[in-house]
């Protein structure tokens, strides 16, 4: 659907953004979040509620309902210690077109369950 189309494309605008850190602009306002997690991005809190309908707002609400379900999870080795990035496409050194087809996939199970559009994903949009 549509709404499905708006989510893919926001969040691998997002991911080519954090992978390249380019445009610089962009990727500044992007804040991480401070939650004990690399992946997870800081929502900006707005008064307006016009203000809520911005590229970074969504894109970060976007990305934190997303990012664990299209990554890799890593696993932790024999003495226990989990180092981000040990699993192939588990931090943001994954392919673009492994990201693409992971969300792709995830993105058509939604819609075949016959979920509203966000209910499944983002409770926050």
């Amino acid at each position: 659907t549509l709404h499905h189309l708006y989510i893919k494309h926001i969040f691998i605008e997002l991911f080519k953004i954090r992978k390249e850190r380019t445009p610089m602009s962009l990727y500044d306002q992007l804040k991480t979040s401070l939650r004990g997690t690399s992946q997870l991005l800081y929502i900006p809190r707005f008064s307006l509620e016009i203000s809520r309908q911005n590229f970074v707002y969504n894109g970060s609400a976007i990305w934190n309902a997303v990012i664990g379900l299209v990554l890799e999870k890593c696993v932790p080795h024999s003495s226990n210690v989990i180092i981000p990035g040990s699993s192939i496409n588990s931090d943001l050194s994954a392919s673009i077109a492994a990201v693409k087809n992971k969300l792709k996939k995830y993105l058509m199970d939604i819609q075949k369950s016959n979920l509203p559009p966000y209910s499944a994903l983002i409770p926050l949009l």
